[in-house]
This record gives structure tokens, C-alpha cells and sequence, in this order.
């Protein structure tokens, strides 16, 4: 599905749009060389703060893909104004459109104009404060328990003497579930915050 266009908007713009939810309408974004356009008017980029991109991993069950992965571009503006684009549109109930190709080339253009434009911006990646740590502490505390739950349990078998083919089997099963938020640890460990240097172009 193409990206809606705005009107009246100059051949050298990039746009894009996006759906938020079904309690939502289209966004439209229009990138000008000094300016942003959107639902709240035309934001001068020289009035931008900070320039967040991050990306929310997706999440599987089993074989089973449940969500995909979300990038998210926040703008901060000195009026402490906030203005998130997202990678994925809204089609009906439980669908959505990846949206990642337009996201990336309307984000690209963005971090360069407003690095262009607006030296003293601050350019990061990786996900806001208080949400990486809370999804560190979530899976680190998870992968944290497994792990000494099989170290221990192996131990105290050990020490008993109960290690059979039956609690084998079991510490092999908690070895399994440990990949899941080992992997997710490993995703939110590269999300941490740190600089974002511009494309180049």
C-alpha cells in the first residue's frame, strides 16, 4: 500500500504516514529542508532537542512469529513538544503493514537535515532510559533465575545422588527455555543508548 501524500507538498520533500491504531487516523509527515510538517503544523528543525531511533524487538513462540520488529523515531522539540513516527501502519484488527522500508528512507533524510541544519541536536540510538532498564532487568531476572535454577538443581541432584535420566531430562528442558530470554537479553543489551552518527550522503 503506497504512503498517503500530502498536498500542495514540494518535489523535494519526503513524506511519510502511518496508521496508529484503529482508535487513530493517518499521520502524515512532510521532511522540508528547514521544517517538518504534521498533525501539530510546520516545526522548524532548528527547534528540535533530540532525535531518538530505536527499534522494539519482535517476539516469537516457539516457531510461532507473535509481533515484529518496531522502530520508533522520537523528536523532542525545545518546547518539550514530543512526536513519535513508527514503522508500522494499521490496517484492520490484529494487521499490520512494515512500513521499515519508507521509515528508514523519511528517517535517513530527517537525521540528516536536522544534523545539517541544527548542530547543537542531540542524535541517539537505542531505546529511552527507564524502558531499556525496565526490559533488562525483566529478561536479565529472568535469565538470572533460570540459570541458577539449573545450576543449584543440578548440584543438589548431584549431591543427593538423584541424578537419573528423569531430572536430567528436566534441567535439559529449563536449558531450553533459557535461549528465549538469553536472546532477548542479548537484543536489549545492543539497544542501550549511545550516539547516533548521520548517514552520509
Amino acid at each position: 500500500m503506497p504512503d498517503t501524500q500530502q498536498e500542495n507538498v514540494p518535489a523535494s520533500a519526503f513524506t511519510y504516514s502511518f496508521r496508529r491504531s484503529i482508535a487513530s487516523g493517518m499521520e502524515n509527515f512532510t521532511l522540508t529542508e528547514s521544517a517538518l510538517g504534521c498533525f501539530a503544523g510546520s516545526l522548524p528543525l532548528s527547534d528540535i532537542a533530540v532525535v531518538r531511533l530505536y527499534s522494539l524487538p519482535g517476539m516469537r513462540m516457539a516457531f510461532l512469529k507473535v509481533t515484529g520488529e518496531v522502530r520508533r523515531c522520537i523528536l523532542r522539540f525545545r518546547t518539550g513538544q514530543t512526536i513519535e513516527l513508527v514503522s508500522q501502519n494499521f490496517v484492520s484488527l490484529g494487521k499490520f503493514e512494515d512500513r521499515s522500508a519508507a521509515f528508514d528512507q523519511f528517517v535517513s533524510a530527517l537525521v540528516t537535515q536536522v544534523s545539517r541544519s541544527n548542530p547543537s541536536a542531540q542524535l541517539v540510538t537505542g531505546m529511552p532510559p527507564r524502558l531499556w532498564w525496565i526490559w533488562f532487568i525483566t529478561f536479565g531476572g529472568l535469565t538470572a533465575a533460570l540459570v541458577l535454577s539449573i545450576l543449584f538443581g543440578a548440584i543438589g541432584l548431584i549431591a543427593e545422588g538423584d541424578l537419573n535420566l528423569a531430572t536430567a531430562a528436566f534441567l535439559l528442558v529449563l536449558g531450553v527455555m533459557l535461549i528465549g530470554p538469553a536472546t532477548f537479553l542479548r537484543v536489549v543489551w545492543r539497544g542501550r543508548t549511545r550516539p547516533l552518527h548521520p548517514w552520509k550522503s
